[in-house]
Formats: C-alpha cells, sequence, structure tokens
C-alpha cells in the first residue's frame, strides 16, 4: 500500500504519512486503531508494547477530572488526581486533562476503562471525538457530526444498541448542550485489571 493509498483511507493528508514513517511525527491514537483494523493485526504491532511506554521517555503528570459516559449522558463524577503521561503528549496539549470513559458506546475507538484526554478548544469537525456536555451536569463521548443544521452525536461500538442522537438547534439550545473539547490521546487505565 502506498502512503497515498494510506493517507486517503485514514482521511488524512500523504505528508502526514510521510512524516510518520520518517519519525517526525506520531499518529493520534484513533488512527493507530483504525491502521490496527484496515491490516488485522493487534495495536501492538502498529504502537510498540505499551508496558513500555514510560520506559524510554519522560513523563508528566496531568489532572485526571473524573468518569466520562460512553453510553447514556451521565452526571460527571469529578476526581481530580493525577495521572502520568508522556511528557511529549502532555506538552503538545498543554491545556489538556484527563477523563475515564466508563460505558463502551466508543469501545470500537476508545475501550471501556480508558483514560482519554481531552482538549478544552472551540474549534471541531466532523468525525472528531468530542466530550459533549448536556444542561450543565451530565457529558457523553462521542463521534461529532453535523446533518445540516442538526448535531449529530454517533456510538462506534460492538453494542449494536447504541444509536446515532440527533440534535436540531432548538434541541440543542433547549438542552444546553456544548462540546468540551475535543478527545486527542488516549491509554489504559494503569489500575484496571485484565
Amino acid at each position: 500500500m502506498t502512503q497515498e493509498e494510506l493517507a486517503k483511507r485514514l482521511d488524512i493528508a500523504a505528508t502526514t504519512v510521510s512524516a510518520w514513517e520518517t519519525g517526525r511525527a506520531n499518529p493520534l491514537m484513533d488512527k493507530v486503531t483504525l491502521m490496527a483494523r484496515m491490516f488485522g493485526v493487534p495495536l501492538s504491532d502498529i504502537a510498540g508494547d505499551p508496558s513500555t511506554i514510560h520506559s524510554n521517555s519522560k513523563s508528566k503528570h496531568v489532572k485526571l477530572l473524573g468518569v466520562v459516559s460512553a453510553g447514556a449522558p451521565l452526571e460527571m463524577f469529578e476526581n481530580q488526581e493525577d495521572v502520568e503521561i508522556p511528557e511529549n503528549i502532555a506538552e503538545m496539549w498543554p491545556e489538556a486533562f484527563l477523563l475515564e470513559v466508563g460505558g463502551d458506546s466508543m469501545n470500537l475507538v476508545i475501550p471501556q476503562g480508558s483514560y482519554v484526554l481531552i482538549n478544552p478548544q472551540h474549534d471541531f469537525s466532523d468525525k472528531d471525538v468530542v466530550v459533549v456536555e448536556f444542561d450543565g451536569e451530565e457529558a457523553t463521548l462521542k463521534r461529532l457530526y453535523h446533518a445540516g443544521k442538526n448535531l449529530v452525536l454517533q456510538p462506534e461500538s460492538t453494542n449494536k444498541n447504541y444509536t446515532p442522537k440527533i440534535y436540531t438547534p432548538q434541541q440543542v439550545e433547549e438542552n444546553e448542550i456544548s462540546v468540551l473539547g475535543k478527545a486527542v490521546w488516549f491509554m489504559a487505565n494503569p489500575n484496571q485489571r485484565l
């Protein structure tokens, strides 16, 4: 497969694939996950052994603010503990925070129990995985799309009971729906047992 073919299948620029191959950049975990599925190999074949992620690099503490639902929107649970992540990841998104994923509505992209790094940004594109807040209290992790003026929150799960939720501009306003940030990276919860 050529760089151009891979880039097209991943919906990215061919120059990005070139940067990965030359070591000038690293793919985000959503692209690593897609490539692993595409080639039918474990994530570790592409991303390396996850148990060695901290052994050769410096780490930095980032706030774990609580649990976000990857299912029906639930009240966000506040936690406030520090978790070590690779220093280069923390430096790429210095304002970001971690949330633990509770639920399986996004398990094709981010496994339940993982820690997901959320960058609190205000510019979003279709296909971004985001944390969406409802009424200032409940939140969920979903892929964001726009269908005309409507907001679509798309699950990506092995559980077929999850369906896309579509919100009109009026429903967005009535339910005080807002995007808190974009998922930019995730890691396995180091305290979770297999």
